[in-house]
């Protein structure tokens, strides 16, 4: 395991290479990030962080106070990390954490503004979800507050990872942030049974920031990178986290599902085909099920005369 990956770079950026869609990113992240969740790093780091705003009480903060229940200094975009692998009976699982909080405060209080960890590690799987390269010249752009936090997270030793299906689907100002990239040539899960551990691999290009990333992109020289390769014994996905077999995973593969689900109450949509038939009436009624635009848009279906 590479304990110092997080200790040497500021912000690391996971992109899925040439098998972008459940091509091992998360998961990646997930073991990157692993060493703050699990002894002994979990604990020097939580007891850096209680002497951190320890002291600031003593400066005057007097609203400032270790949070009760944390369990590591960890937090996760939209989805969590629980390390059943280590202690399936005292797991340790991650802080939630909603994107457009990661901001500094303007001046006004908002509902949602909480204070992150200072010394904590941020994961944000699928970044361009949320700063889509697209929105870099709009008013839909990355916040001012936030990209403010961005470049000033380290005056309080605050790091950052994220992943990416494609290293250009995100925002600019993002991207060139990172000082450490990683793409990923090749991802293996192997399930374990009752006499072998499960193992998952991933090999890797390891580049030193955006500008050789960027250089290998445009020739295809794989020596700006430094090929790498990343292997964990035990069950991050446990046996099946899709159909529910086994709940004790370490990261959920299928995080975002919820979104579907919004909690309201509605019936599935099953409406049975009605094969058309070259009669007007057939086709007409056809017409109005499946209706391109509605009948107030402008190529909207006219009425059968």
């Amino acid at each position: 395991m590479e304990e110092g990956i997080l200790c040497k770079y500021q912000f690391v950026y996971i992109v899925g290479g040439k098998s972008p869609v459940g091509g091992g990113k998360t998961s990646l992240m997930y073991y990157l990030t692993r060493p703050y969740m699990t002894p002994p790093l979990v604990y020097e780091r939580l007891g850096k962080i209680r002497k951190y705003i320890e002291t600031l009480y003593t400066k005057g903060y007097k609203n400032a106070a270790f949070p009760e229940g944390i369990q590591c200094p960890v937090y996760v975009v939209g989805d969590s990390f629980t390390t059943y692998d280590h202690d399936p009976f005292q797991p340790i699982t991650t802080n939630e954490l909603a994107f457009e909080r990661i901001r500094l405060p303007d001046g006004t209080k908002r509902e949602d503004d909480e204070r992150i960890l200072p010394h904590s590690i941020i994961c944000i799987p699928d970044l361009a979800n949320y700063v889509d390269s697209r929105d870099f010249n709009t008013d839909a752009g990355p916040d001012k507050q936030q990209r403010k936090f961005l470049a000033l997270r380290r005056k309080i030793g605050i790091r950052v990872i994220a992943d990416g299906q494609n290293y250009d689907g995100s925002d600019k100002r993002w991207r060139q942030m990172a000082d450490c990239i990683i793409e990923i040539l090749d991802f293996k899960h192997t399930r374990g049974d009752f006499r072998n551990l499960a193992v998952t691999t991933w090999q890797c290009l390891k580049f030193p920031g955006w500008k050789a990333y960027e250089r290998y992109l445009s020739t295809g020289e794989t020596t700006w990178g430094e090929e790498v390769t990343y292997t964990h014994v035990g069950d991050i996905f446990g046996i099946d986290v899709g159909t529910g077999e086994n709940e004790n995973c370490c990261i959920d593969s299928y995080a975002g599902r919820e979104f579907f689900f919004d909690g309201t109450t509605w019936q599935f949509t099953a409406n049975v085909a009605d094969p058309k038939k070259d009669d007007q009436a057939s086709m007409q009624a056809r017409c109005d099920r499946m209706r391109i635009k509605s009948k107030e848009g402008k190529h909207a279906n006219k009425e059968a005369v």
